[in-house]
């Protein structure tokens, strides 16, 4: 199945308004919902420029506290096939050029 691409603001404006209809909240998430991002290997804080698709995509779900404007924190916590546990990607998301994102799976 094609995935849709979208920005990284599309995304977030999807993500948020997904939440929203569905009454979800940070500690009560009824309906859920992965998303991917895909980064660049233009990205020039990078250590090498030759991460292969798999090395560059990180997936993530719509409880994150990034997702919610009301709270004390704004983490985003993502995983990577490659990687070996989470990665914070609120750290990186301004710094890394975003290639394109997409919804893997929606309840």
């Amino acid at each position: 199945m094609e995935k849709a691409q979208m920005t990284w603001r599309d995304l977030c404006d999807y993500i948020r308004e997904y939440n929203e209809r569905n009454g979800n909240s940070y500690n009560h998430v009824t309906k859920k919902l992965v998303a991917a991002v895909v980064f660049s290997n233009e990205t020039k804080s990078l250590p090498r420029h030759d991460y292969s698709l798999e090395d560059r995509t990180y997936k993530f779900g719509n409880g994150e506290k990034y997702w919610y404007g009301d709270l004390c924190g704004s983490s985003l916590f993502a995983v990577c096939p490659s990687e070996i546990g989470l990665v914070r990607l609120d750290w990186y998301i301004g710094d890394w050029i975003v290639e394109y994102c997409y919804i893997v799976a929606e309840e």
